[in-house]
């Protein structure tokens, strides 16, 4: 996976004009659609996006083509959500431009709004990344949509299948069954994955 480096100008990301917001770390990543104008290309759109002064900054933007463009670097605060918010394990968040990552499907977030195969693919990647290095989980993947304040102030990224994409971040189901030692001592569980690998407990693995 390559992302080219597209920075935005200073400008247009951190703890905000006057001191506001704060930068909290990465536990989210939220998914947008560009909302560009019909007629405009990737390229129009990005030389907007780093445009100073305009507030609106992006992680990641990702042409249809695939190409990942970086804008903000990932421990730095970008502008992507505005009013947001997210309830998870009880507790509730808020602003969440504090603690996400933005990434932003190049999009006119159209009715009829298609991803294409190799967008999808690319963002999907940057997705499993960004996760292992920020110890993110699949249901922190959440759309500009889910996380608007109040909700129906944003629909973005239109048409875009976010359940099945969570799901498959999540992997594949995994099945867990008993283990037992020779003389029916109950040592814990086995993980089946794809009904072939088996992964051992610690306490049955440190003892081998």
């Amino acid at each position: 996976m390559q992302l080219i480096q597209t920075p935005t100008h200073e400008s247009n990301y951190g703890n905000g004009k006057g001191g506001n917001g704060q930068n909290l770390g990465r536990r989210f990543i939220v998914l947008h659609g560009s909302g560009k104008y019909p007629t405009a290309t990737a390229a129009q759109e990005l030389e907007y996006l780093k445009t100073p002064g305009i507030h609106v900054s992006y992680h990641v933007y990702a042409t249809k083509a695939g190409t990942l463009h970086q804008l903000v670097p990932f421990p730095a605060r970008a502008w992507h959500a505005g009013s947001s918010r997210w309830r998870s394990g009880g507790v509730r968040y808020e602003d969440l431009n504090d603690l996400s990552i933005g990434i932003a499907f190049e999009s006119c977030n159209a009715v009829d709004e298609v991803y294409p195969p190799e967008q999808v693919a690319a963002v999907f990647e940057l997705a499993r990344n960004l996760m292992r290095a920020f110890d993110i989980p699949p249901e922190h993947v959440l759309t500009h949509k889910e996380v608007s304040d109040p909700q129906g102030r944003k629909v973005d990224p239109v048409n875009f299948e976010i359940d099945a994409f969570r799901q498959r971040l999540a992997g594949p189901p995994k099945e867990t069954l008993p283990l037992y030692s020779e003389t029916n001592e109950l040592l814990g569980e086995v993980t089946i994955v794809d009904g072939r690998k088996a992964y051992l407990p610690d306490t049955v693995r440190s003892s081998l």
